[in-house]
């Protein structure tokens, strides 16, 4: 009893704080804050991410939204003339080709694994080149799918992804220069790229394209995403220059000094918050995988596009919501290039400067070596308008 009786105090005291203090599972509505109740809309009551320096960048909303449609639609933009970022976003924003899809899972762990095409569930050897169908899928197969424990029927470590480009290598032409675009379709044709063979994406020894190593995700809105590309290496925070943001030491945008002579430029590190969409843009443009011969960058891409009409040879609508105002009266292309577009797009301390910096051994302007500020932010911009408010 006497161990007992400092138990029955303190649950007494508790008895006692009960019968002054509001009840706590007598009555739940003294005790709980009200609810508050709200219709589900739709994203037009969601406003979309932008950057809250967005200004100090751009001067023209909607000159940099066309920028960026023309560049995401522009097949000049891939190294071979043909793959453009909307080659791979087409359908609803996603891949939904049937042809050379196949990646060996290059990402696998194991190396060995990495180069070997898998038979298909459908009987067939699949691998380069190869079309898929229905009766490849499901990818993995159980003897009863709603038991993981049981027996696997078939399997494939390949993956269905995206296809991007042939196995070629940039390098300039022999007499060292980076010209603009001479009238020739693409960088093959120009005589700066060259086939590179590739042990893995070839057919009888004949080159196929590349798949790569993950499927293109919808861009329909992605814009809502903090991070973007599958493993989240876009960053949030645009540089600039690349998708990983504050981490990249090497990324840099040129910053006219003395406005009034516009001669000179300085390299300047920037971050630009919530601008992940833009992060992720500046990445497929030289991937060896997407959309470029491998050794290609966002500068070498400006010094061959910038004096051409964008879209050129590409049909326009009348009716585009975005791309009408800037359509040339043939119906093809726009009528402004994609250097008067960054004029009208972008503020003029990132694109004045009169001067030449030496990159990669060669002559660079301010506008070519900034590139990939005006390409990430004007696809951003582009981008932000898919999406689907009705939902």
């Amino acid at each position: 009893m006497q161990r007992l009786r400092p138990i029955l105090v303190i649950l007494a005291v508790l008895a006692g704080m009960l019968l002054i203090a509001p009840p706590f599972f007598g009555s739940a509505q003294a005790v709980l804050p009200p609810v508050i109740s709200s219709p589900i809309t739709s994203l037009k009551g969601i406003s979309v991410p932008t950057p809250p320096n967005l200004s100090t960048y751009v001067a023209n909303v909607a000159a940099a939204k066309a920028l960026g449609k023309a560049l995401f639609w522009d097949m000049a933009v891939g190294s071979d003339g043909i793959q453009a970022c909307a080659s791979c976003h087409f359908h609803a924003g996603a891949d939904t080709r049937a042809k050379n899809q196949l990646d060996p899972a290059l990402n696998h762990q194991t190396a060995a694994l990495q180069n070997i095409f898998n038979p298909t569930r459908s009987g067939d050897a699949g691998g380069p080149n190869y079309t898929v169908r229905k009766a490849d899928f499901p990818f993995h197969v159980l003897s009863n799918p709603l038991d993981r424990n049981s027996t696997v029927v078939f399997d494939t470590n390949d993956i269905l992804s995206s296809q991007g480009v042939f196995p070629y290598t940039y390098s300039p032409d022999t007499h060292g220069l980076f010209l603009p675009d001479s009238g020739a379709a693409n960088d093959m044709q120009n005589g700066h790229c060259g086939l590179t063979p590739d042990g893995i994406f070839q057919v009888g020894g004949f080159p196929t394209r590349k798949v790569e190593p993950r499927n293109t995700p919808t861009t329909i809105n992605a814009i809502f995403n903090f991070r973007n590309f599958w493993d989240g290496r876009a960053n949030n925070r645009f540089n600039g220059g690349s998708p990983f943001g504050d981490r990249d030491p090497t990324a840099y945008v040129y910053l006219v000094t003395n406005p009034v002579n516009g001669f000179t430029s300085v390299p300047i590190k920037v971050s630009i918050p919530n601008a992940s969409m833009a992060s992720q843009a500046v990445g497929p443009p030289s991937s060896p995988f997407e959309m470029s011969c491998a050794g290609r960058d966002l500068p070498v891409i400006a010094k061959r596009i910038l004096s051409r009409k964008a879209l050129a040879g590409q049909a326009v609508s009348s009716t585009d919501s975005v791309l009408a105002p800037y359509r040339d009266p043939s119906g093809t292309g726009l009528t402004l290039t994609y250097d008067q577009l960054i004029q009208q797009a972008f503020q003029p301390v990132y694109w004045t400067a009169g001067n030449c910096t030496t990159y990669r051994h060669y002559c660079f302007f301010q506008k070519e070596l900034n590139f990939a500020l005006f390409f990430g932010l004007a696809v951003q911009l582009y981008e932000s308008t898919l999406v689907s408010d009705d939902a």
